[in-house]
């Protein structure tokens, strides 16, 4: 204990400050002894952790010695001197900080004791401010875990979010990338998906792999990390890789994580992640671990369901684009109409910029754009001569029709609105809501033309085809009325012109 405090005697006496010293004899270290506020400056400035000082000094007093043994040390502890008769000053000095009082002439004895409880008092001084450090630096980590795990949540709800607004598993892979190398900063990061046709892993969106690894199927024996993922169903940390591992990675620097669904009662892994080359070669730490496999459950479950609700749309769809044939199949004079009609909406929407997913909606749409005709007799469909006027408006109630066949599925939402309102006229004359101009869908619009044209150039139970020039007049009498001009100038451009109707199916019926 004699070495842990040190002790600062100012007093201008000799016989009182050998008084103390004989006192703190093994209590504290070798004491520093002053005979006036200026001599035990440097002292005071140092820090002290126990001082006795007389109150009354030649160049100051006992409150100025408080006031800078605090300033150097604030856990120093002041004990003062002075005479019986200055009671009122020590008591004053009390007030302000000092630890205790002693009386001169010193007893040895009372002075040995003060001295006792004053390194005592230091020691569960310093005790307490250790204490509080570490209640300070706890506090401090805690609120980093708190920051770090708040930020995590926050980062897994706002891709959550994004997640469940996508209507594709490509999307979701490519925000999922997008995501790590943005929140990880990753050079290199690749997601392996098992295809359906043959079971096989291979990558299908990637950064910083080289372009002839990408969309090429994996085989898991040239690829130990990737097999033991699948395998294992386990996330692999570069730290925990053996000999067998075959990775020239920096350790910690790589990481292979599985994406998996429920099936059959047990786990199967349908995809893999690989996250390396973080910039700066900066390892994996826990928190990135955690947020990895945060992120890659949250991907699974999305990937998961998009991929089942794909499946069910497909069959959705399916189901209804047979009925769609099933109708045509009925009326020898309208098949391969839904297909034709497809394949000219397709040209146009592509020379306009639709985006890939626009397409996707007016390709449906186009398919199944008749399908509300599925509920009207044979025999007005086919009917050879007039229709009556009964009869017509029965005809005209297939888009409204088509629309409720298609509209139940989430997948066809736009393509429904396409086929309600394909027969709608430029200036309002249309049917079934009477829309005008830009009000009705660009798609609709596209669609009208296209419909026209194949009716027009086809034989029909009640008239024969008409001559291609024919149909010609007869589209451009109607531009800016029955039809958009600029649709009805790219329709002829792009497709009535060059007489050549590609399928989409892979099918080309040439025109005369």
């Amino acid at each position: 204990m004699a070495e842990e405090h040190s002790l600062l005697i100012v007093d201008s006496s000799e016989s009182v400050r050998k008084a103390v010293r004989l006192a703190a004899e093994g209590l504290v270290a070798r004491p520093v002894e002053a005979v006036s506020m200026s001599q035990a400056a440097a002292s005071l400035a140092g820090g002290v952790d126990i001082v006795v000082t007389e109150i009354c000094l030649p160049d100051g007093d006992g409150e100025a010695v408080l006031r800078q043994a605090k300033a150097g040390n604030d856990l120093a502890v002041v004990v003062a001197m002075t005479a019986e008769d200055d009671v009122s000053g020590a008591v004053e000095l009390l007030h302000k900080g000092a630890f205790s009082v002693l009386s001169k002439p010193l007893s040895s004895q009372v002075t040995r004791q003060v001295l006792s409880r004053a390194v005592e008092h230091h020691a569960v001084l310093r005790q307490n401010r250790s204490a509080r450090e570490i209640e300070r630096r706890y506090s401090e980590d805690l609120e980093q875990r708190v920051t770090a795990q708040t930020s995590l949540i926050t980062s897994l709800l706002e891709f959550t979010n994004e997640l469940n607004a996508l209507a594709t598993v490509q999307e979701a892979v490519e925000l999922l990338v997008g995501t790590f190398r943005r929140i990880l900063n990753c050079e290199r990061i690749s997601v392996l998906l098992k295809t359906q046709e043959t079971g096989q892993f291979a990558i299908v969106h990637s950064v910083g792999v080289p372009l002839e690894m990408t969309r090429r199927t994996l085989d898991l024996e040239d690829a130990p990390i990737v097999k033991r993922v699948v395998e294992t169903g386990v996330l692999v940390h570069a730290a925990d890789l053996g000999q067998d591992g075959r990775t020239d990675r920096g350790r910690g620097a790589f990481v292979s994580v599985p994406l998996s669904m429920k099936r059959d009662g047990h786990r199967e892994v349908f995809g893999v992640i690989n996250l390396t080359e973080r910039g700066l070669g900066v390892p994996f730490s826990d928190h990135d671990i955690r947020l990895i496999r945060s992120v890659s459950d949250a991907a699974s479950v999305a990937c998961s369901n998009l991929r089942n609700r794909q499946q069910l749309e497909r069959s959705y769809f399916d189901t209804v684009g047979a009925l769609a044939m099933a109708l045509e199949a009925k009326d020898r004079y309208t098949h391969g109409h839904s297909q034709r009609v497809t394949s000219m909406c397709m040209i146009v929407a592509d020379v306009m910029g639709f985006s890939n997913l626009d397409m996707d909606q007016i390709m449906f749409a186009g398919m199944l754009h008749d399908v509300g005709k599925i509920g009207i007799p044979e025999a007005i469909l086919c009917k050879p001569s007039q229709l009556t006027r009964k009869e017509f408006e029965r005809i005209r109630e297939h888009p409204v029709v088509g629309e409720g066949v298609v509209g139940h599925i989430s997948f066809l939402a736009t393509a429904a609105k396409i086929i309600r309102h394909h027969h709608e006229r430029w200036d309002g004359k249309g049917y079934p809501d009477g829309l005008r101009g830009n009000a009705i869908e660009l798609s609709s619009r596209i669609m009208a033309i296209a419909d026209s044209y194949d009716a027009m150039t086809t034989d029909r139970s009640y008239r024969r085809k008409l001559p291609v020039h024919q149909v010609m007049d007869e589209l451009m009498k109607g531009r800016g009325t029955q039809f958009d001009a600029e649709c009805l100038d790219l329709f002829v451009k792009h497709v009535a012109e060059s007489k050549s109707i590609p399928s989409f199916f892979g099918e080309r019926t040439e025109r005369s």
